[in-house]
């Protein structure tokens, strides 16, 4: 169990607004794993197929070159072109005029769907990879979107490399190799919404699906939504032990992963036996100890400096709650 997802614990319904956030975020990492290991390379998002720097990330002159808008790369150029020539602001492919490849590109009543959620491309590895952003009870559908634009980028690519071998009879034609990307977020990572917290909930996306799910196709991230609501401290939690949990967290370094968090939340939960002794003397489970944990911690969380730091203390609660009851209980 990949926590602070909690499985279908707490599960709320999405909103275009929790899953535009999600898009985004995952847009941003996919973006950094892309650039990292293709530093020629770019990715674009929805917005972008216009040839629009119009995003919120898209604001800086490097990332208008790289649209298209001045890219020294012919190959790019031309993509992009096509790109912009073939799809419509609505979200639907353009029919081209008649010739012998607009029979390739299919009927524009059959395809209306949304644009790539992110699509890298790399010109100097001839590779286009796509990813798709959706909720876990979208998976069908999200896994006929990818296959569906991976046979539309790939007939895209065939016409370009007959564009380009039809301008430049002596130059070599790039063959593209479209597919959904293999990169996924790590599973215990997790999008706080900053927007619908309040005072005693918090709201976040969880990615662990992605690995949950076994019918996913490659290039699609599934993410769901919690809301987990604090639960009133029990009068008989000692005040050393709520001051010295409060404490931790305040020593917390900079830019600390979930990933990280959570093993300091099961060592501290190592370190401390008197806290799980007092969690488990609640008789509660492990959905409801979170939740009285979240309480304790809540002042803490309502400092404005601490708000990026969210998710490593949800991570670190998921932590010290899963070594109570997974390792603890079992001795």
């Amino acid at each position: 169990m990949a926590l602070p997802c909690l499985g279908p614990i707490d599960v709320i319904p999405s909103t275009k607004e929790i899953g535009l956030e999600a898009q985004q975020y995952v847009f941003r990492r996919f973006e950094e794993y892309f650039t990292s290991l293709r530093p020629d390379g770019f990715v674009i998002q929805e917005v972008d197929y216009l040839g629009l720097a119009t995003t919120v990330f898209a604001k800086d002159a490097a990332r208008q070159g790289a649209l298209g808008l001045g890219s020294k790369n012919p190959v790019v150029n031309a993509f992009l072109q096509l790109l912009r020539d073939r799809y419509k602001g609505g979200g639907g492919i353009v029919p081209k005029a008649p010739g012998p490849l607009s029979a390739r590109w299919p009927d524009l009543q059959r395809f209306t769907f949304r644009k790539n959620d992110a699509l890298g491309i790399c010109a100097s590895q001839s590779l286009l990879e796509l990813l798709e952003v959706t909720t876990v009870t979208n998976v069908l559908d999200a896994n006929s979107q990818i296959l569906e634009k991976q046979r539309l980028l790939t007939s895209l690519a065939k016409e370009l490399s007959y564009q380009l071998a039809a301008q430049f009879p002596n130059f070599p034609t790039p063959m593209l190799w479209v597919e959904g990307s293999r990169w996924t977020l790590p599973p215990e990572t997790t999008y706080v919404i900053q927007k619908l917290r309040t005072e005693d909930s918090i709201t976040y996306v969880c990615f662990e699906p992605t690995y949950r799910v076994p019918i996913r196709k490659q290039g699609v991230i599934l993410y769901e939504v919690h809301r987990v609501k604090a639960e009133r401290v029990p009068q008989t939690l000692p005040s050393e032990i709520r001051q010295k949990l409060i404490d931790e967290i305040r020593k917390f370094p900079p830019n600390l992963t979930p990933e990280e968090a959570k093993k300091r939340g099961r060592q501290y939960a190592k370190d401390n036996p008197d806290l799980g002794r007092w969690v488990l003397d609640l008789d509660v489970g492990i959905k409801v100890a979170f939740a009285i944990l979240l309480g304790i911690v809540l002042v803490v969380l309502a400092v404005i400096a601490f708000l990026d730091a969210i998710p490593a203390i949800m991570a670190f609660l998921a932590g010290i709650v899963l070594e109570i009851f997974v390792v603890q209980t079992a001795n």
